[in-house]
């Protein structure tokens, strides 16, 4: 009957950090001392609206002038092949 115990003992010891560790409001990977070189960045959704719509602007411009090469595929015990060519990309 020790088990059952010792896995109820360690549920409650997660539980308990859980608590008592502080809440942050961004990903636990980019909690990092202040002394090391990084940055932080917080974005409002003007902000996030804003880089959209330049975005936009930038993908509206450059996707027609995107060359995309052929593709030509054989497929496995002469099965076949696959040939794509001419792709162009329109709005």
């Amino acid at each position: 009957m020790r088990r059952p115990l010792v896995a109820l003992e360690l549920a409650s010891l997660i539980q308990l950090v859980a608590l008592l560790s502080p809440r942050q409001d961004f990903h636990p990977l980019l909690d990092a001392p202040l002394n090391l070189p990084g940055v932080r960045l917080r974005l409002f959704p003007s902000g996030v609206s804003y880089i959209a719509q330049v975005a936009n602007n930038v993908l509206a411009e450059q996707l027609p002038r995107i060359f995309i090469p052929d593709v030509e595929h054989r497929l496995p015990g002469d099965q076949g092949a696959i040939f794509i060519s001419r792709i162009k990309i329109s709005r």
